[in-house]
């Protein structure tokens, strides 16, 4: 049984704050508002409720009050969310300084002496265990979580939360209710919490005390930074336990192309970071490469804008402003993003390089039963579900369409983020299942559990296990293993590495240059002990992988001007620094749009050798081919001399293979699946607010016309499926910008990114350029760094013989073609690095 909580117990909330704020504990004064959700049409009963937002720590943007659109006219579900200036304390939220000493008619010392008293009496359990706060009026039960009754939009018509779409299906059964939480727990509970919260503000006093009195030198000592490294994976104190998919492995499996492969990561427990600088080497699970442990793997996705769940708190986005249902996604696909080809002047590289940084910084892991059964959202052969009510359902619905079979495609709702008691948190969130830094996690992986799969133990553990200079078998079934073959499915770092060979070349390359640093450090200083030297080698990819992304691809995407007025831009024989009022963690909308716009690069062919291409469909989760091909296919990655060996243009245009063919299998024609449906739907699953909105957020006009001269040709398309400019999709609207000039991108996502990577180099303690005293790089490994390039990365790890200065850019006579033998002896030096210890 729930209960609510009462007037006395809210105000005293303020005035706990107080209590610990006076201790100096910097640990409880987050932000948060109470909103107020009001039903004014309820047909069968009028309530209301509250609960918390929480809000980002650093770079929130300013908001507005929020509209819920009324679909369906009389018979409206939400009014207006609106505002309140209330204070709360509970786990997740916070409150505001300016609140903690005066509320609600409440003076400071009559708060405070009240506190002392709330502690030790039960009727205060929810202000410490409790995730929502509901005010529940008239509702007729006990359920803590049944302010938003599904019944009641099943009532209305609306049935579930599929694509609602009059033309194919008026109900699709609802999307059930969330798991209640418990209200009211043990009063020995509250003893926990004060002696946790104590516990971690005077281990955070201690370490802070002991490295002001240490002399920072002696972090160069060699014993000292042995004891540092052996506990890298073990920062954080395991938590849960969860069983996840990748969605790329997930819809590989649903196609019958592969075991839909399931993978555990463990919520840790927040670190304790050393202060100033950190542990001398990068943790693996991103744990202290923040002081608040901000971007560490399992960690929420951040926010820009309020999500705009129908509901207000769970349900996806799915109606129009005109209240009508939002159009399919496969119908957006079709029209507005037809496959139309357009060869870009960038080599194929200059997606390939996006796509495996991009699952470097984000992976919203899918849910997976503990049986290992997956969620099914649509019926035998497609067809539209029978009412199901599985509330991870949110299959995307269409009629009519000759490239796919039946009417349904499946697509199961991404994790959502729960509290420590396993209870949904409300509104919905998403966590990133690994590190949000750019720290070559695809290669090393997030855990220790991991990363000892990787290495080789008969190297003594500096190399990774390499087979004929390729990754190993991972024993999974997660690819097309041909009968009677020998064929593998490799293992590295990321779990979607068999994705396509294109992915897994990127992989490989990466994995041999690892080995060949290694043995080299290890020839200069045979003394070393082997997990300094695999740690040092480990340091010096993440730096040559920041420093190519920062300033070689970026510069590309967003323009040289843009990068260096930004900040983004590390010039040679410059630093930066540290500022931890820059949260690392990566934002919804870039995760589920703004860095989806390589799709619109990605070519529809690649060369295999021999005389022909082969079409992308035919290459999904076949390893085997880069086994066969390996050096053909980097070549065709880095050389560009043909427009077929080039990426595409960025438009609204994106090939056929991956928006009617993708994950599509020999045996199962017409039962692949739609990446750009897969997008719309995905922003649709996390509220990510229309185009329209982050427009304004970036300071840029809002479109008011369909024919508004930003969107080009596209305009009069978008016309034809959305009812409002408001209604347009942050990743369709996206893409159908103009390029900026010197750049790939939009100004829309060329603002997004800059922030963005703004964020994740001055939030990150352990970028390569920030002077971390003695603990980061010199000024002779600094230039070793910036001297090194991706066409060095490539020629060292392949067989090819020549290569153009820049890899990204076809060869030309401002991009020159250069010997590979001579860019061999031009590689970075690793004495520098080797006999330093920084």
């Amino acid at each position: 049984m729930t209960q609510s909580l009462g007037r006395s117990q809210v105000s005293a909330c303020p005035f706990l704050l107080t209590l610990l704020a006076s201790f100096g504990s910097p640990y409880f004064l987050l932000s948060f508002e109470l909103h107020e959700l009001e039903t004014v049409s309820s047909p069968s009963r009028d309530f209301r409720a509250v609960y918390c937002s929480p809000q980002p720590l650093l770079g929130q943007a300013s908001k507005s009050d929020l509209e819920l659109t009324s679909p369906g006219g009389e018979q409206a579900i939400p009014g207006k969310v609106q505002r309140h200036n209330h204070t709360v304390l509970l786990p997740g939220c916070g409150l505001t300084m300016a609140a903690a000493s005066h509320v609600m008619g409440l003076s400071a010392l009559p708060g405070f002496l009240f506190v002392l008293l709330v502690l030790w009496v039960p009727v205060a359990r929810p202000v410490f265990t409790g995730v929502e706060l509901e005010l529940i009026k008239g509702l007729g039960g006990d359920s803590l979580h049944g302010f938003t009754p599904v019944e009641e939009i099943k009532a209305r018509g609306f049935g579930g939360i599929g694509e609602i779409n009059t033309n194919v299906r008026d109900d699709l059964g609802g999307i059930g209710a969330v798991t209640n939480i418990e209200d009211l727990r043990h009063i020995g509970d509250i003893d926990y919490e004060i002696d946790h919260m104590n516990s971690v503000l005077e281990t955070s006093i201690a370490a802070e005390q002991a490295m002001q009195l240490s002399d920072l030198s002696d972090l160069s000592n060699l014993k000292d930074i042995t004891k540092d490294f052996k506990s890298i994976g073990k920062l954080g104190k395991q938590g849960k336990t969860k069983r996840f998919s990748h969605p790329e492995n997930f819809h590989a499996g649903v196609t019958g192309m592969s075991e839909i492969p399931t993978f555990n990561f463990t919520v840790k427990v927040d670190a304790t970071c050393p202060l100033p600088f950190g542990p001398y080497f990068r943790s693996l699970d991103g744990s202290c490469g923040h002081p608040k442990n901000l971007g560490a793997a399992t960690k929420p996705l951040a926010r820009l804008l309020p999500p705009v769940y129908t509901d207000g708190v769970q349900l996806p986005r799915m109606f129009s402003v005109s209240g009508r249902p939002l159009p399919s996604p496969r119908v957006v696909s079709r029209m507005v993003h037809p496959d139309v080809e357009r060869a870009s002047q960038f080599t194929i590289m200059l997606m390939q390089w996006g796509q495996i940084m991009d699952h470097d910084m984000v992976s919203t892991p899918l849910p997976i039963e503990d049986t290992r059964d997956t969620h099914v959202c649509c019926g035998p052969n497609k067809t539209l579900p029978a009412g199901s009510e599985d509330p991870e359902c949110f299959p995307i619905l269409y009629r009519g369409d000759h490239s796919f079979i039946g009417q349904c495609m499946e697509f199961v709702r991404s994790m959502p983020l729960e509290d420590s008691f396993g209870d949904i948190v409300l509104p919905r969130e998403n966590m990133n299942a690994v590190t949000s830094f750019v720290d070559a996690s695809v290669v090393y992986g997030n855990s220790e559990e991991m990363l000892k799969k990787l290495r080789d133990k008969k190297g003594q553990g500096i190399y990774f296990e390499l087979i004929n200079g390729q990754p190993k078998d991972n024993g999974l079934e997660d690819c097309l293993r041909r009968p009677g073959r020998n064929d593998i499915c490799y293992l590295a770092g990321d779990e979607r590495v068999n994705e396509h060979p294109g992915l897994t070349a990127i992989h490989t390359l990466f994995m041999r240059k690892h080995n060949l640093w290694a043995h080299r450090i290890r020839q200069l200083v045979p003394w070393m002990p082997d997990e300094m030297v695999f740690q040092k080698t480990r340091a010096i990819m993440i730096a040559v992988t920041q420093k190519i992304m920062y300033n070689d691809w970026l510069p590309i995407i967003l323009g040289r001007e843009a990068v260096t007025r930004a900040g983004i831009y590390s010039p040679p024989k410059t630093r930066s620094y540290f500022d931890e009022t820059y949260d690392p963690s990566i934002f919804q909308a870039f995760s589920t749009a703004v860095f989806r716009f390589g799709h619109t690069l990605i070519p529809k062919e690649l060369f295999l050798g021999g005389r022909n291409r082969t079409r992308l469909r035919d290459l999904f989760f076949k390893p085997y081919l880069l086994f066969e091909n390996f050096d053909e296919i980097c070549i065709n990655l880095v050389t560009g001399f043909s427009d077929e060996d080039r990426s595409q243009e960025y438009d609204s245009f994106i090939t056929e293979e991956v928006t009617n063919h993708l994950f599509e299998t020999q045996e199962g024609p017409m039962q692949g699946f739609d990446l750009v449906a897969l997008n719309l739907q995905r922003g649709r699953d996390h509220a990510i607010p229309p185009y329209n909105d982050y427009r304004e957020l970036c300071g840029l006009h809002r479109i008011a016309r369909f024919d508004d001269p930003v969107l080009g040709a596209a305009g009069p398309v978008l016309a034809q499926v959305y009812d409002h400019p408001d209604d347009i999709e942050l990743f369709s609207g996206g893409i159908s910008e103009r390029s900026v000039l010197g750049g790939v991108v939009g100004e829309t996502f060329n603002c997004l990114i800059t922030r963005q990577m703004r964020s994740l180099k001055f939030g990150d303690r352990y970028f390569f350029t920030h002077d971390r005293g003695n603990q980061g790089f010199d000024d002779a490994q600094l230039a070793e760094i910036h001297r090194y390039t991706l066409s060095h990365f490539v020629c060292e790890t392949t067989k090819i013989t020549e290569i153009q200065v820049d890899a990204f850019r076809k060869p030309g006579y401002d991009n020159p073609m250069v010997s590979c033998d001579v860019l061999r002896r031009d590689s970075i030096r690793l004495e520098p690095f080797a006999y330093m210890m920084g």
